[in-house]
């Protein structure tokens, strides 16, 4: 079915989802993985980019400071793509791209993205208690809060794909059926993830917080105090969420 797109012809259907798709992420997205997300050959994304009259801008080399400071952080290894990125307003492609040039190998697993950083915010706000990727059976998850639940924060892009959809479909199976409580806060919803993760726990801020360490706190492991979750759902906590060595006091917000 042919469509016709600003008076361009094309011989196969374009939906107006795929126009506004391309629209949005015309110059964020590299072009394979525009073509990849549109089931698209280079030469339909090419001209229907020209019917459009959209022209992408290389963000490379040029956004990247040539300073001997860049330079540095660019070597580090414990510094990821997406917070070179947003430090130096480019693409993470960009710095990947530089990085590959320098023959730097960045360590994975071992510094959060921004997304990870901002949820990461909220949990320290909300004064909660997590480790950061933690490892169940087959499956990771970027926040453990204790006591069984878990919280993940999907990329827009990262997670559209139909494939990672049936892999994240699989792990909530999976950990569900183990016992876990599952929380994933998508990026278009980070604006609403403080209300989200009180609502996913049932008691906020009680069951996973004011454990008192017998032994040095683990890497990566952040221990916050307990506050009282009536100040969140008006009601008293039972005695059967309050478990030895739990301290409760009262919230000062």
């Amino acid at each position: 079915m042919a469509t016709i797109v600003n008076g361009v012809t094309f011989n196969k259907e374009i939906t107006q989802e795929q126009i506004e798709f391309i629209q949005k992420n015309y110059n964020s997205m590299k072009l394979s993985e525009l073509e990849d997300f549109l089931g698209f050959c280079d030469e339909t994304t090419y001209r229907l980019l020209k019917a459009l009259n959209l022209k992408r801008q290389r963000m490379y080399n040029n956004k990247i400071p040539n300073t001997l400071e860049a330079l540095e952080l660019l070597k580090d290894p414990y510094i990821s793509h997406v917070k070179l990125a947003n430090l130096w307003g480019c693409t993470e492609s960009a710095v990947g791209h530089k990085r590959k040039a320098m023959g730097v190998s960045v360590r994975r697993n071992v510094s959060m993205n921004l997304l990870e950083e901002k949820l990461k915010a909220i949990l320290d706000d909300l004064d909660l208690a997590y480790i950061y990727e933690k490892r169940i059976n087959q499956w990771s998850v970027d926040f453990y809060l204790g006591q069984k639940y878990c919280i993940d924060i999907h990329g827009a892009w990262s997670h559209s794909s139909l494939k990672q959809k049936e892999r994240d479909k699989r792990k909530i199976y999976d950990l569900t059926s183990m016992g876990y409580h599952y929380c994933v806060i998508m990026e278009d919803d980070l604006d609403t993830a403080k209300e989200t993760i009180i609502n996913f726990i049932r008691f906020p801020l009680e069951a996973t917080l004011g454990k008192k360490p017998c032994e040095p706190l683990p890497a990566g492991v952040h221990y916050g105090l307990t506050v009282n979750p009536s100040k969140f759902l008006g009601n008293t906590v039972p005695s059967l969420f309050r478990e030895e060595g739990v301290e409760t006091i009262e919230s000062t917000f």
